[in-house]
This record gives structure tokens, sequence and C-alpha cells, in this order.
């Protein structure tokens, strides 16, 4: 006969693989003798134990499995799971995967010797007060400029005021001839007027008063539109009072009591 020379893994293996066929075989025949019972014809089954297999790994009852293998040859992963030894009660830790993170060493913090602050040199500080000096002058030169420019702009300002006026003074008499004080033609209208005066009844009073042209009839009329928005909006010596036909009427302001 030949004889087979096989490894510890190998017999370990085979063994499994017979106890896992006469565990599959007792259950059958309890099967079998269970459903003889029923039919009332029992049976008597000698029990058969099963021969020990001599190897180098002894496989306990408890730690054979009786599920079903597959045919053919197990895979690596199988026998390095059969190679490695059982390990109980060990925690498994996943590795995370990427680089490991560079640990960079804690620097101690070294506290700097305190030092002596250095001492000014009396040419130092004349540099110093120079410096100072310059920059109030230039401040204050600047600042005198400005008021200059202001007070340049403030009177350029006055003196077109102060002609404007005089000009439309010179205007209005070369084209009327007259010098008509509207101002106070215009309050003492409205201070004799019984009811709130539009600015074309005004115009036709002045009119006729004035002994006006009818060529400056338009001119005229367009001064005490103006002379009245002026005395009612700059002034406020009047009051604008609508009327039903969206045309301003202007009264003297009322005293409240």
């Amino acid at each position: 006969m030949k004889t087979l020379v096989l490894s510890d893994q190998e017999a370990s293996e085979l063994q499994e693989f017979y106890l896992r066929e006469l565990a599959r075989a007792q259950r059958k025949l309890t099967h079998c003798q269970q459903i003889l019972n029923k039919l009332e014809s029992p049976v008597e089954i000698p029990e058969t134990k099963p021969q020990q297999v001599i190897s180098d790994i002894e496989a306990m009852p408890s730690e054979v499995s009786t599920e079903k293998k597959k045919r053919g040859r197990p895979r690596k992963e199988e026998k390095a799971i059969a190679q490695t030894p059982k390990m109980e009660n060990i925690p498994i830790t996943h590795l995370k995967r990427g680089r490991p993170r560079k640990v960079q060493p804690v620097m101690e913090k070294v506290e700097a010797p305190l030092t002596e602050a250095p001492k000014s040199s009396p040419q130092s500080t004349a540099k110093r007060n120079l410096t100072q000096e310059t920059n109030m002058e230039s401040r204050i030169e600047k600042e005198e400029t400005l008021s200059l420019a202001k007070e340049k702009k403030l009177s350029k300002k006055a003196d077109k005021l102060e002609t404007k006026p005089s000009e439309k003074r010179i205007k209005q008499t070369n084209e009327l001839g007259i010098k008509i004080p509207w101002t106070k033609f215009i309050m003492e209208t409205l201070r004799n007027a019984s009811h709130p005066m539009t600015a074309k009844e005004i115009g036709n009073l002045a009119i006729k008063q004035f002994n006006i042209p009818d060529k400056n009839v338009h001119y005229v009329r367009n001064l005490v539109a103006a002379n009245l928005s002026g005395l009612a909006t700059r002034t406020k010596k009047i009051e604008a009072v609508p009327t039903e036909g969206r045309i301003k009427a202007y009264s003297l302001p009322r005293v409240v009591e």
C-alpha cells in the first residue's frame, strides 16, 4: 500500500472534513429514527463512535464547525486565518488612511533678559526738538494759508451778493424807467386785502398803480411772481394758500392766539 505523507495543516483539514461527514450521517440517522417512531415501527440502530485520528493537532469536538464546506482548494485568505493563532480580549484598532501627522516638538519659552533702555544723548534730544519745532512751524503756516483762502472766498461771495441786487435794480430801472419797492407794495396790498390774492391779481394792481406800458406787462407779472415766491419760501413773511384751480394765493401769516 502507498503511504501518504500529510502536513499538520492537511491532517487537521482531513480531520475536520470527516468529523463533519460523521455529524451529518448521525443527523440523518436520528431523522430516520424519528420518522419510524412516528410510524410505530421502532428500529434499533447501533450507535457508532468516531475513531480518533492520530495527528499532532487534536481538534476538540466543541471547536468543530458543522458548516458545509465548498469543494476545491481553499483560498489564501482562509489558509492565513487558519494559520493565525486566536487572540482573545485584544482590542482592535483601525488605522487611518493617509500619511501620519508630523508632531512638532514643543519649544520651551525662554525669557529674554531685561536690558536697560539706551540713554539718549544730548545731540539726539537737540535733533528731536528741532524736528518738532519745524513741524509746528509748518502746521502754523498751513493754517494761516487756509484761513486766508477762506477769507478770500467769503469776500468774493459778499461782493457777488452786493453786486447782484444793484445789477437787478439797474435792469429794472432801465426796463421800466421807475424804481419800484416790490416787497413794500406786496405787503401793503395783502394787508388791505380781505381775501388771499393770486400773483395775477397783484400784478394787475401794480400795472394800474405804476402805469406800466403794454410792452412791459409780461415782465412786471414775472417780477411779482418771483417776489411772492421769495417772500413765501425764504423770508416767510407771507403764506401760500392752495385754491381749487391749483393756483397759489398769498396772504399774510395768521396770528394764532
